[in-house]
């Protein structure tokens, strides 16, 4: 399964439109076999939906997301996950076992300035 998750160092980002990067990831099994890194551009989410269908993600991981990038991103047929808190490799361990769930209120606007 080829994967998205905002990331901030090690860690998913609290808010997709502000991290500094998101991780695309293909999981196998609990483990990230292959993955690249891209560095956001800013809140431009045609920008995203696009490299991530070009990219064939199924799955975007998120902690917080604006309304406006949730219905870009679902309307490119994207399965999006928000409310997600924790290192990208406790994410992706919670993920492969069905453990993966929201832990927070993921709904807000976006306040970045890109």
């Amino acid at each position: 399964m080829r994967i998205a998750i905002t990331a901030d160092q090690n860690f998913v980002a609290s808010h997709f439109g502000c991290s500094p990067m998101c991780l695309v990831a293909d999981v196998n099994e609990g483990r990230i076999d292959h993955s690249f890194v891209v560095p956001n551009p800013g809140c431009h989410h045609e920008f995203w939906a696009d490299l991530f269908v070009r990219n064939a993600v199924t799955l975007v991981i998120a902690g917080r997301m604006g309304d406006t990038a949730r219905r870009v991103l679902e309307g490119r047929g994207l399965h999006v996950l928000t409310g997600v808190e924790g290192s990208i490799t406790d994410v992706v361990e919670r993920l492969s076992n069905g453990t993966l769930a929201h832990t927070a209120d993921a709904t807000s606007g976006c306040s970045c300035k890109g």
